[in-house]
Formats: structure tokens, sequence, C-alpha cells
């Protein structure tokens, strides 16, 4: 006896097997049941397996876009941000990593400038961490006053 159930995955298969033997009164999953199902099932046709097939064919819930936020304007006025310890460091060495290797791109530059960074000992770092140091207070100075600035324009 064999089945006209079509079946198009293992979780089908495996219903359509529990009702099989519910029905046959055993309740037991024997070999001859087993075997009965698995030569009768048929799979689903191949073209239901693509996702592509479920994209052009399946609705989709309507999805509303998100609003763009606004790019916030920046003001030429205000102080130019900190560099920290390595862009110091590249400011210094990517003109010899371009003299050594000139057929470096811009991405193999900035790769060998950071195996040079992980290469540098704490010493020669300490130099480009008191420069990005300077830096910092050089811009904390500068904002202050920009802060200020801003607050009596505001209050006017």
């Amino acid at each position: 006896m064999h089945w006209q159930y079509p079946c198009s995955n293992l979780y089908c298969f495996t219903l359509l097997l529990c009702i099989r033997c519910v029905s046959q009164g055993d309740g037991e999953l024997s070999g001859p049941v087993v075997s009965q199902v698995a030569a009768s099932r048929q799979s689903a046709p191949a073209h239901l397996h693509r996702r592509s097939y479920y994209r052009r064919k399946m609705p989709r819930a309507a999805k509303e876009k998100p609003e763009k936020k606004e790019k916030k304007v920046k003001d030429p006025n205000a102080p130019k941000k900190p560099m920290g310890a390595y862009m110091w460091f590249c400011k210094e060495m990517r003109e010899q990593v371009k003299a050594d290797n000139p057929e470096f791109s811009v991405t193999d530059i900035g790769r060998r400038l950071g195996e040079l960074w992980k290469e540098c000992e704490d010493d020669d770092k300490k130099k480009f961490q008191d420069l990005a140091d300077k830096d910092k207070e050089r811009y904390n100075k500068e904002n202050a006053a920009y802060q200020k600035k801003e607050k009596e324009a505001k209050s006017e």
C-alpha cells in the first residue's frame, strides 16, 4: 500500500509516519511501516526549494522605511578634534613607508603602518603619546573658548 501524500521535508515525513502508525493501531514505528512511508515519499518540486521563488511569490508585509535623520551641520569655527598617538605615528612614518615601498597601495601602506605600530616599543610610543597629550590639551583650551563664545552668542 503506497501513500499518495506529498512530503516536502523531514517534518512532514515524520508527521505522516506517526499518523500512519496511529491509524494502524499498533502505535509503534516498525520497520515495514517506515520503509512503506519512505518508499512512497514524494518530494516537492525543485522550484519550491529556491529562496528566489519564495521571494517572488510570497507576499511580504509592507515595511515602513525609517525616516532619514538630518545630517548635523558642522560648525566651521569649531576646533579640530585631537589626534591620537597612532595617528601622530602614522603622520610621521607614512612618507618613510611610501619611500621604502613605492609599489604599495594606500591599503598596503596602512597595513604596514599598523604592523610597525605593533612592533614599536613602549619607549618609542611614549613620544607619540606625549604629542597626543599636547594636542588634547590644545583641543580642550580651544573648545572651552569656543563653547564660551557659543554661549555668549546664544544669550544675545
